[in-house]
């Protein structure tokens, strides 16, 4: 049930996104519909059974689009294929840069805030090709910064995080840890995103009561349970409810996906998946809404993984990825992909945010050979020596230390 109510958290960026389609600027060929499909198989790669799972699947799919821009040859099919990028490179860059422009557009006209922002972090001494560059003005509005991977590691990091932080009005902190980067990173690409909303029709927090949620059929935990009455629109099965939750003076909604049965849940998020959806027939309905207080935090830092599962190999291979079209030396492939997202439901409405980096490494540099094991555990003999002549200075044995 739990899990229900986190996707439809991840809905609110998943229907805002199929709001978009009504816009003409959109170019035909289920840019919106793709997008959405990766972003449930992506869901399904990394769901937990016992924790709670939010992504942002606009910021992943945007900073893998930037990447794949660059991408060439069968590196670049195979991130084709795990995106779910059906549409000529032209058509779907477009659309990126269009979708984008509704998003800001949402935000200046609408009661809602709700922004983006793209940016490449590049190594002070590394060379791009000026076509990446100005793809990435171009469809992207992605702004270029230059940082010192190499001998200010940790100060590149700080920067990256204090961008991503005033992007997300300092909801997502501390995307890059310091071990996600280092000497031999050149480049790393993000994404933010922000989103507040008030309902439309906001729950009375005196109506907030404390109710068990049922974890499993015999097991409950104690949480705030929101609560009001009013029309929403609604639609039902014998198996499912969605309800949709407006919010205020916008066209965005929450939608809700609730199985009437817990151990329908897994064929509920096949049902989401399908093309034929059921929250298209819902109609208006009076609604006695019980709906849980909740906030998320989530940090993915192990996403190659993920990636890899599902098909996409070689943009993780020092021996095979090919990232030509970003650098004329073809030295990079995908060191990291790095996912963090936050979101607050209470009363008055939600806040969300996620950032999304995806790290370049050198691949021509050789991994560090095996160490060698010294290990002094046994009676030993040493000699302390001027080293300019080999003079021995001092010498002993140790044989109980």
């Amino acid at each position: 049930m739990m899990k229900k109510i986190i996707i439809s958290a991840l809905l609110i960026l998943l229907f805002l996104l199929g709001s978009c389609t009504h816009l003409a600027s959109v170019k035909k060929g289920n840019f919106i519909t793709d997008n959405n499909r990766f972003a449930l198989k992506f869901y399904a790669a990394i769901e937990s059974q016992k924790e709670n799972t939010f992504i942002s699947p606009y910021s992943i799919s945007t900073a893998l689009a930037m990447t794949y821009a660059g991408a060439e040859g069968k590196t670049k099919k195979e991130m084709a294929e795990v995106l779910e990028f059906n549409q000529s490179e032209d058509e779907l860059l477009a659309n990126f840069d269009l979708l984008e422009a509704n998003l800001g557009k949402i935000c200046k006209e609408q009661d809602v805030d709700l922004f983006t922002a793209n940016a490449l972090w590049i190594h002070k001494n590394y060379e791009i090709l000026k076509s990446y560059r100005e793809t990435m003005e171009k469809y992207f509005s992605s702004s270029l910064y230059k940082v010192d991977f190499v001998d200010s590691t940790a100060k590149a990091a700080a920067r990256i995080n204090n961008w991503v932080a005033a992007q997300t009005r300092d909801k997502i902190q501390d995307l890059i840890h310091r071990n996600d980067i280092d000497a031999f990173t050149r480049l790393v690409l993000t994404n933010a995103i922000y989103f507040k909303g008030d309902w439309k029709y906001q729950f009375a927090e005196r109506s907030t009561k404390k109710m068990d949620f049922w974890l499993q059929k015999d097991i409950s935990t104690e949480v705030d349970m929101m609560y009001q009455r009013h029309k929403f629109p609604y639609a039902e099965s014998k198996r499912f409810q969605i309800l949709e939750l407006p919010y205020k003076d916008s066209g965005i909604s929450m939608l809700i996906f609730l199985p009437r049965k817990q151990e329908d849940i897994k064929m509920l998020e096949k049902y989401i998946a399908e093309d034929s959806l059921l929250y298209k027939q819902r109609k208006m309905e009076n609604v006695e809404v019980y709906l849980p207080k909740f906030k998320i935090e989530k940090r993915y830092a192990k996403l190659k993984k993920t990636f890899r599962k599902l098909g996409m190999e070689r943009a993780f291979s020092a021996a095979e990825a090919n990232f030509s079209g970003i650098s004329p030396a073809d030295d990079l492939f995908i060191g990291k992909i790095i996912h963090q997202a936050y979101i607050d439901v209470n009363e008055q409405g939600t806040e969300a945010a996620a950032a999304t980096a995806v790290s370049m490494r050198l691949k021509s540099v050789a991994p560090p050979p095996n160490p060698v094991v010294f290990k002094a555990d046994h009676p030993f003999f040493f000699v302390i020596k001027e080293n300019t002549s080999d003079t021995i200075l001092f010498l002993g044995r140790v044989n109980q230390p």
